[in-house]
């Protein structure tokens, strides 16, 4: 039966131990050392043996010793004349004066000369050996010296390499190991990823498992595939081997065209299997810079507007208001539409204006101390477009096509100021470029009193009056020719008429007698927006007996 001799007091990483029969075995801490006992130690491993009488042995990386009963004072059935214990404490009887007592004595790392029998001066005390409570390191290195004999040492001088001894402070402790983690202070959401680096302040003697949980509840970026990693992705796990002192994880970041603003990604060591424990700086927080700048633009889908028609038909103008991409957050905007061009809309020639945001409608209207449609709308976060519609007044105003702007200014979304986009449109009268249909004036001529007569002897008249009427009006100025024409028969000479008077607006035209066309005529403008004239006809006194003589007011060559 195999004999104790005795503990392993302290182990670091890896040591295996080969008994006399070829059987290896892992030590642990307290496992039993035996007699013949074959201990190996591997990188970054180390070990000490306590033994029975208190004394021990350390092993460091990489040695081997071969430990046999020798080894301790009290190990195995041992002749007193082969214990180096014996010989360090002084205590050789004579017979040890042979090669044997003498290898002992090297082997137990002290000089035979000290503790065996002087040959001629005299022995001197013993050296080197215990001490009062047995404490103390038992010496098992084999050192050659030099003889050509087969050692009997009982220690194989051919094989494995020698256990070294050493002092109580050659004890290896166990450090103990925290773990931490950092990372870059930001990166760019079209880098792609984001590596983390996991930190041992000490290596460990074993593989270490790291979790990491991947964001907090104060974080803004979002998780599950949306701002990084993949969907379903809560932890990652990290191994850092034996030895190493550090290990990195990479998450991936979403490059979305969102426009999000800055955002926090928090990484957190949550736990550590393998020893160690989780420092201070076991969690670190990163910013995620959005690159997703948003562009606003206006486009004219039909960019002009036309009044209805004599059928009732009408098309209205559409312009959409656009964002490059979506926001996070809600994106704010004044709209605005505005006369533009020599022949701009008026208030009175737009019925409505509607922005359509995703079935909200919101109403522009006219504000006079900027002349022109203005409305604040919001987008709401995740929207790109909204749509603009105008319908045209159906005013009864011949009108060309009058000019516009649709603009968008004071954008902002997260804070962020964005840029300002406009379109050009155009309303026009019924249908086409050209003005037509049911908004071009008619002109008619009425008689309101159609008898002029000459004075009378208690001097009373009556004059002749006409009006000159647009069937509505014009934004342009209407411009005719006003005649006062003899009848074929009986008709007016010059000198029945005293005066011929056009008033439009407080202005006087006079028409005046025409030889060559037998006629009296004149031109006359009606401003804008004007719808009738008066003409006024004042019989001369010729005193000559007449009868009732004609003539006719026409108007000819008008246009707008």
């Amino acid at each position: 039966m195999a004999t104790a001799i005795g503990r392993v007091t302290s182990l670091v990483g890896q040591v295996t131990a080969k008994d006399v029969n070829g059987q290896v075995r892992t030590l642990a801490l307290g496992d039993t050392i035996y007699a013949d006992d074959q201990v190996q130690t591997g990188d970054g491993s180390s070990l000490v043996i306590t033994f029975a009488d208190g004394s021990r042995t350390a092993l460091g990386a990489n040695d081997v010793a071969l430990l046999d009963s020798t080894v301790s004072p009290s190990g195995g059935d041992q002749d007193a004349s082969q214990n180096p214990a014996d010989l360090a404490a002084g205590t050789t009887p004579e017979s040890a004066t042979s090669v044997d007592a003498i290898q002992q004595a090297i082997l137990a790392g002290v000089d035979p000369t000290q503790v065996l029998e002087a040959t001629a001066a005299g022995g001197a005390p013993g050296a080197g050996g215990a001490g009062p409570d047995g404490g103390g390191f038992t010496v098992v290195s084999i050192d050659r010296i030099g003889l050509e004999s087969e050692p009997t040492a009982g220690f194989d001088t051919t094989g494995p390499t020698n256990a070294t001894a050493g002092t109580e402070d050659d004890v290896i402790p166990l450090l103990p190991v925290s773990v931490s983690i950092s990372g870059p202070d930001s990166v760019q959401e079209s880098d792609g990823t984001v590596t983390f680096t996991l930190t041992l302040d000490n290596p460990s003697t074993t593989d270490l498992t790291i979790v990491v949980q991947l964001g907090s509840s104060s974080d803004t970026a979002t998780g599950e595939g949306v701002d990084y990693s993949q969907p379903g992705v809560t932890t990652v796990t990290v191994v850092i081997p034996a030895g190493s002192t550090t290990g990195t994880f990479t998450v991936p970041i979403t490059d979305d065209n969102i426009s999000e603003g800055s955002e926090t990604l928090t990484v957190t060591v949550i736990s550590v299997d393998g020893g160690a424990q989780i420092s201070d700086n076991g969690s670190f927080t990163t910013n995620i810079v959005d690159n997703d700048n948003i562009t606003v633009s206006v486009t004219a889908v039909q960019p002009q507007a036309t009044e209805p028609a004599a059928d009732g038909s009408q098309t209205n103008a559409v312009f959409t208001i656009d964002l490059s991409n979506p926001s996070a957050t809600d994106t704010t905007m004044t709209v605005n539409v505005t006369p533009s061009g020599t022949n701009g809309i008026e208030q009175g020639d737009v019925q409505s204006i509607t922005v359509n945001v995703s079935g909200t409608d919101y109403t522009l209207t006219w504000d006079s101390n900027s002349g022109s449609f203005t409305g604040s709308i919001t987008i709401p976060a995740g929207t790109t477009s909204a749509e603009l519609t105008i319908v045209a007044a159906d005013d009864n105003v011949y009108e060309g096509v009058e000019g516009y702007t649709v603009s968008v200014t004071d954008a902002q979304t997260n804070g962020q100021a964005l840029n300002d986009a406009s379109a050009d449109g155009t309303i026009a009268d019924e249908d086409g470029d050209v003005p037509q249909g049911g908004d071009i004036p008619i002109v008619s001529v009425t008689a309101v009193q159609p008898q002029a007569t000459e004075p009378a002897d208690d001097g009373s008249q009556t004059n002749a009056v006409f009006t000159i009427d647009l069937s509505n009006p014009s934004e342009y100025a209407t411009t005719m020719t006003v005649s006062v024409t003899p009848s074929a028969t009986d008709g007016i000479e010059q000198n029945d008429v005293q005066t011929l008077t056009v008033s439009v607006d407080g202005t006087d035209y006079t028409l005046t007698w025409d030889s060559s066309a037998g006629a009296f005529t004149g031109d006359v403008t009606l401003p804008a927006g004007t719808t009738t004239a008066e003409l006024t006809i004042v019989a001369a006194d010729d005193n000559v007996y007449e009868g009732v003589e004609g003539y006719t007011v026409s108007v000819t060559d008008a246009q707008t």
